[in-house]
């Protein structure tokens, strides 16, 4: 059942003072625009249109918390940045969880024809490309008209799941039931909860064809608790939805007080904000008795380059259209690794970018990681910029498969099936991050198996990513030669569809290779 996002129960006095109730009520959603509001509407679909991109839509809850906000601002004399902490907990008290949420101030003065043009003019300015970003779905206006002075607000969302009711207050010891439908081009969906005491608990979720659900029980810990839906799309993993419940407390949405001083309005040129960063994490580590990580040259390099990447080829994502995902990046440089993994933040300013980081629980557990031990850290734009930043955080591994080793191997396999008269196999990234995390773990035990003693079975460990694997078929070995095991008649079937390949080389003995290949038909 597809079901429609919109607001729930009344509007609210007070930021921080919430009624109860709950997020995602299926109510109506439409909502009459003024003549004004319209007519911007139409010019931004229409040059939608020219360009083959998809009309905004206009939703009921949206608008009601933009005409609320833009009440707050009828009284100020000057135009101000959208308080981004007050316009979150209105979305939230109105029921509302879409992450993706980029909002700018409107102030203006003269005739409707002028009012008109300056509104356009102020438009283009704040949003540049994203007005005609495909991403973007859906648009609220609140526009506040006194004779020919105008003061407002409008807001672009990025709509890639549709959620169930959900209440807003849960009971201990109790099972709740999360649902909801994906958006087009995502899937794989994960839920990050972080209770009151600033723990993370992940669950993957279960879905078939556009649904997905997750089932679980809130601990005895009263307080806030965050809910974050994070969801796989073309450019890797990315948080669809954020929302706080109440377990015992009376709902309060204002800004949590924050772990950690920061300045928000912190700017810098890329050299000084990287050092502080790397002084942040370290800081926020060590209030949670956690090992400080050290500054990684090589891992610098990967983020740095990242962080580039995204600013000179304008997407935000995990995965690069030239460089792959963090594991291929890291690949790449020659790192051997365990475990990688990263975050992403965006802002104009360094210290906001961070806190953005410390609210979403899903980055808050690869902060906190208690496996890592390296990082690398990059950022890109410099004083008054907007700026992208890339946390790289890195378990080494004992040895690094030289890249030439899995060129040669993946292209004899590559020959041998096109030989057999069966399709290439293609390659996953999820595939593969196991399999070379299998092969360290192997190396760490001297054994050769695909079920080891002292780590999680292989399947359970697929289960964690999310895969749905029809078929499954692993190989294992350790040898001089990877491709000696091109022998077995597995990797000549075309019941199989992918492969993750999983390659490390023995630090004792230069030359040797433990080997994982993982058949799979997805």
């Amino acid at each position: 059942m597809r079901v429609p996002f919109c607001c729930a129960g009344l509007l609210l006095v007070s930021v921080g003072l919430a009624q109860v109730g709950q997020y995602h009520s299926p109510i109506e959603s439409t909502v009459s625009l003024d003549p004004m509001e319209q007519e911007i509407l139409d010019w931004i679909n229409t040059v939608r249109a020219g360009r083959g991109v998809p009309p905004l839509t206009v939703e009921g809850g949206y608008v009601q918390v933009l005409r609320r906000y833009s009440a707050l601002l009828a009284n100020q004399r000057t135009a101000e940045a959208v308080n981004k902490d007050i316009l979150r907990a209105l979305f939230w008290q109105q029921g509302l969880s879409d992450y993706k949420i980029v909002p700018t101030s409107l102030m203006a003065e003269g005739s409707t024809k002028r009012l008109l043009i300056q509104l356009k003019s102020m438009l283009v300015h704040a949003f540049d490309q994203r007005l005609l970003d495909p991403q973007y779905n859906v648009a609220a206006f609140g526009i506040k008209l006194r004779e020919d002075d105008l003061k407002g607000a409008f807001s672009l969302m990025e709509r890639k799941t549709v959620l169930a009711p959900f209440p807003a207050q849960v009971e201990a010891g109790r099972s709740y039931h999360l649902e909801g439908t994906f958006g087009p081009g995502y899937g794989g969906p994960i839920l990050y909860v972080t209770s009151p005491l600033g723990t993370v608990v992940k669950l993957d979720g279960k879905h078939r064809g556009e649904q997905f659900f997750f089932d679980f029980t809130f601990p005895r810990e009263t307080g806030r608790y965050s809910l974050e839906v994070l969801v796989r799309g073309t450019k890797g993993p990315t948080v669809a939805n954020l929302f706080p419940v109440f377990q015992g407390v009376d709902p309060d949405y204002g800004k949590e007080n924050a772990e950690l001083e920061v300045d928000e309005d912190f700017d810098c040129d890329p050299t000084v904000c990287e050092r502080t960063l790397l002084g942040w994490v370290n800081t926020y580590r060590a209030q949670y008795k956690l090992s400080l990580l050290e500054r990684d040259a090589k891992m610098d390099l990967i983020a740095r380059g990242h962080s580039i990447d995204m600013q000179r080829n304008k997407f935000f994502g995990h995965q690069s259209p030239t460089t792959g995902n963090v594991g291929d990046r890291t690949k790449a440089q020659g790192v051997a690794f365990l475990k990688v993994t990263e975050n992403l933040g965006k802002d104009t300013s360094l210290g906001k970018g961070f806190l953005g980081l410390l609210e979403s629980p899903g980055h808050r557990m690869n902060l906190l990681d208690r496996e890592v031990s390296r990082i690398g850290v990059g950022v890109a734009g410099g004083k008054g910029q907007l700026k992208f930043l890339t946390l790289n955080f890195l378990l080494p591994g004992k040895g690094g498969a030289p890249g030439e080793v899995l060129s040669a191997f993946s292209s004899k396999l590559e020959s041998l099936r096109r030989s057999s008269g069966v399709p290439a196999l293609k390659r996953d990234d999820r595939l593969e991050e196991v399999a070379r995390e299998h092969s360290g773990f192997m190396l760490a035990e001297a054994s050769v198996s695909s079920q080891l003693k002292t780590h999680p079975p292989l399947t359970d460990r697929l289960r964690q990513r999310t895969l749905r694997v029809r078929k499954l078929s692993v190989l294992v070995g350790k040898t001089k030669t990877p491709e000696s095991m091109l022998t077995s008649e597995k990797l000549k079937s075309a019941e199989f569809d992918t492969l993750g390949l999983g390659v490390v080389e023995d630090p004792a003995e230069k030359g040797m290779y433990w080997v994982t290949m993982i058949l799979a038909k997805l």
